[in-house]
């Protein structure tokens, strides 16, 4: 699917839903445009770095990191792909963190301004599962095989 928004938001096989399944974060709600983000906690409170270091483990992508030094990260806020431009959002839901796959140079000020965390984890590496889940889901409902061709993408 070329337009994937709907897969980005659904509740269950959405890119947001799996990213937070494979990071182990408890969703609390979506909200936002079209549902587009999503707002929950880490089930045990981490630092930036070590919250950086599991979404390295889990995407196989050094995650960009700017503001948040020192803070201890609970609160989250995260919506996948190329959504930089709901840093402020995400502030105002009062996200110790937000954590999205691109960064662009007014999150970077944003960041270090509000001591609020802005995680860029790889649009590609963030936006990955939800198709997976969605082949998965369409396999089983109607025994069709389904293939997931992955590409190493830098951005």
């Amino acid at each position: 699917a070329g337009y994937h928004l709907p897969l980005d938001a659904h509740p269950v096989l959405g890119n947001n839903a799996q990213l937070a399944a494979r990071m182990d974060w408890a969703t609390e709600y979506q909200f936002g445009e079209q549902n587009l983000l999503n707002a929950g906690r880490l089930k045990t409170p981490q630092t930036l770095a070590q919250l950086c270091a599991g979404l390295q483990t889990r995407l196989g992508r050094t995650p960009v990191a700017v503001g948040g030094e020192g803070r201890v990260i609970e609160r989250i806020v995260w919506c996948t792909g190329g959504a930089q431009g709901f840093f402020q959002t995400a502030i105002d839901e009062g996200a110790d963190a937000y954590i999205t796959g691109e960064i662009s140079e007014a999150q970077y000020h944003l960041a270090n301004e509000t001591g609020v965390a802005f995680i860029g984890a790889g649009h590609h590496a963030t936006e990955r599962y939800g198709i997976q889940a969605l082949g998965a889901a369409l396999a089983q409902e109607f025994n069709i095989e389904t293939v997931f061709f992955d590409e190493q993408n830098p951005a």
